[in-house]
């Protein structure tokens, strides 16, 4: 395979960031939900704001991924004559995630973040290109099909083998209360 500058930059990122691990996380995610999204960490201190002033990859320094839970879009750009028309402008995103795991002792922290800083990854999408649809959804009903079949298994057991459940009795047979019991 031929090395290219766009390839060797990839596999710096590799390298440095763990790039490939954060795609198939960010992949996992999205695949749950409608969306996911990673959260470009730069050299320039002011998250809230557009990058500035960057020349390449060396001025990425990190990596967040969140889940659909935990990002909520704040704005949308609504002017028609912009070529992001009918896209996010702004993703307000809880920082700390929503893990179950350890919640008395995590602060919630949002923060508004401009578009800029957000690689949005959505699987499926048909009808826009914000809200995909979940990999999950397509085989639930399946799933709750079966759940439905091993239900109804159980339940006409338990209805065959109630029927046979009884004892019969010689009328002539002299039963005490006791024994009824």
């Amino acid at each position: 395979s031929e090395s290219t500058e766009f390839v060797d930059a990839v596999n710096e990122l590799d390298d440095r960031l763990s790039l490939f691990s954060y795609m198939r996380r960010v992949d996992e995610i999205s695949g749950i939900g409608q969306f996911g999204v990673i959260v470009l960490g730069t050299r320039d201190s002011n998250i809230l704001a557009a990058p500035e002033g960057l020349n390449g990859p060396d001025d990425l320094l990190y990596l967040s991924i969140y889940h659909q839970g935990s990002v909520e879009i704040e704005t949308w750009v609504t002017d028609p004559t912009n070529r992001r028309y009918g896209l996010p402008e702004s993703y307000e995103i809880d920082m700390n995630g929503t893990t179950l795991a350890n919640t008395d002792n995590r602060m919630s922290e949002t923060a508004v973040l401009p578009w800029e800083r957000i690689i949005h990854v959505a699987e499926n999408c048909i009808e826009d290109d914000v809200y995909g649809q979940p990999r999950l959804a397509r085989c639930l009903n399946n799933l709750d099909d079966m759940v439905k079949v091993l239900g109804a298994s159980a339940e006409l057991y338990w209805q065959n083998v109630g029927g046979v459940w009884h004892a019969d009795i010689d009328p002539d047979v002299q039963i005490s209360a006791a024994d009824m019991e």
